[in-house]
């Protein structure tokens, strides 16, 4: 509590202040450019919230609810956080639209008497005339699929990066499942819109399951990042 300093002088008075340091959560200049001189890299910069990162590792919830440690996010959060985090939701709501919207461009390629076709091999096929033509293009499709290709690639980048970076920790988080399989499934969903049969034949089995899962999970996805937050911010209000 040494870093948090109060006037002396009643709360409801008007002079009344609280000023908080935090020297020991930031790397300040001179400790920055005295660590690049001593590992001789001049690029070295220290990773972001250094102190916050360590306390949510090791599990000290206690720290994190320290009024300074509160303040401290609450000033990252004003700074640069919200902006982060709505920019990242609108994109996110973006691919759920997306991808909620896709199953109904699949539908299209299914033939309309299929009730009337079995198939041991093949329960949801593109066609049932014993000769098919290639149906054609639907551009809404495939500029679809080509955003939630690109957004399943960009975020696939970015879990490898954090598999990288935190190994084991990143395999015993249940989120990260969630997230492999809703980006693995939605890839397999688009993949016969970019790359369809050139006969017009084909199962989509496999295709509709896939829809299936991938616009379950990327709710389900949007509503456990939310459900996270909530309990992110009653314990920092506890």
């Amino acid at each position: 509590d040494k870093c948090i300093t109060k006037a002396n002088c009643k709360k409801d008075s008007k002079s009344f202040y609280i000023k908080y340091s935090f020297q020991n959560y930031d790397f300040t200049m001179e400790s920055i450019k005295a660590k690049r001189k001593a590992s001789g890299d001049p690029t070295w910069r220290p990773e972001p919230l250094p102190v916050i990162n360590a306390m949510v590792q090791h599990g000290r919830v206690e720290l994190l609810a320290h009024p300074l440690s509160q303040k401290y996010l609450q000033m990252k959060w004003n700074s640069y956080g919200k902006y982060f985090h709505i920019t990242h939701l609108f994109i996110y709501s973006m691919f759920l639209m997306i991808v909620t919207m896709f199953p109904s461009h699949i539908m299209k390629t299914i033939p309309a008497n299929i009730r009337n076709f079995t198939d041991e091999n093949c329960s949801i096929p593109r066609c049932v005339a014993p000769e098919c033509d290639p149906p054609p293009r639907d551009r809404t499709a495939v500029a679809s699929a080509i955003l939630i290709g690109f957004y399943v690639l960009t975020n696939a980048v970015r879990e490898l990066f954090q598999l990288f970076q935190k190994k084991w920790a990143y395999l015993l988080d249940p989120s990260n499942f969630v997230s492999v399989c809703l980006y693995t499934a939605a890839l397999l969903m688009v993949l016969p819109a970019l790359f369809p049969s050139g006969n017009g034949r084909g199962c989509a089995d496999l295709q509709l399951s896939c829809a299936s899962v991938a616009v379950f999970l990327s709710w389900f996805n949007l509503l456990l990042n939310l459900l996270l937050k909530l309990v992110y911010n009653f314990l920092l209000n506890v």
